[in-house]
């Protein structure tokens, strides 16, 4: 479970998430590095925001993401 969502930290304690959804929030911007690092990451729902750029290597290491 999460209990907090910090976009643009240092680093993300929450490495358990398993589910994210970001949609219809009106976010803009790239998406922070930082999300690489939840590894636990299966779905990630971002539909309906502002964003711009490409995904960077830090992606790469979300192995079990099956919804983007």
């Amino acid at each position: 479970m999460v209990q907090s969502l910090c976009i643009g930290c240092s680093s993300i304690s929450t490495r358990v998430a398993s589910r994210w959804g970001l949609a219809d929030n009106e976010l803009s911007g790239e998406l922070p590095d930082e999300l690489g690092h939840l590894t636990n990451l299966v779905s990630l729902s971002l539909a309906n925001n502002n964003f711009r750029g490409n995904l960077s290597q830090p992606f790469h290491q979300l192995k079990n993401m099956i919804y983007l």
